[in-house]
């Protein structure tokens, strides 16, 4: 997807963290980044999509309620 970048940059406003590649990753809630990436995405397919690399590549870690727990995408 082409806006993950613009996904990334409104993230950082939303959680005011520090840019991905620097020594602390984005922190949000699920439904938070649901909802950004929801701006951007053309298909829930594609949510789930950036979603999952968002957070297998470390650039989103999850807090609140799924803090510290592995979230499944089914195939």
């Amino acid at each position: 997807m082409k806006d993950l970048r613009l996904i990334e940059r409104t993230m950082e406003r939303r959680s005011r963290r520090p840019a991905p590649g620097t020594a602390t990753p984005n922190r949000a809630t699920l439904l938070d980044l649901v909802v950004t990436v929801q701006d951007f995405a053309r298909s829930d397919e594609e949510v789930v999509q950036v979603i999952s690399h968002m957070l297998e590549s470390g650039l989103v870690v999850l807090c609140g309620s799924f803090a510290g727990r592995k979230v499944e995408i089914g195939h």
